[in-house]
């Protein structure tokens, strides 16, 4: 089979996630509320509740509940556009 592309069993190019043969997947309405949650993650991820147990660099209590707060507005409302 010299000279054909070589295809996974699902018809993909290796290499290229599944559903594209062309360049990177258009933007979607989900991938913004995926990047805002995984932010708001690793926020916590940064957060000592006990503060006598915080190292430089953890978030404080106001630091965090502003984060939460900006990802909920960037968000939207709750009921939608």
């Amino acid at each position: 089979m010299e000279g054909r592309p070589v295809v996974t069993p699902m018809g993909t190019p290796p290499g290229r996630p599944c559903g594209t043969t062309r360049g990177p997947a258009p933007r979607r309405p989900g991938d913004a509320v995926d990047r805002v949650l995984t932010d708001a993650l690793y926020d916590l991820e940064d957060y000592t509740a006990d503060p006598s147990l915080r190292e430089p660099g953890d978030l404080s209590d106001g630091e965090l509940t502003s984060r939460i707060r900006a990802a909920l507005d960037e968000l939207g409302p709750a009921g939608g556009p």
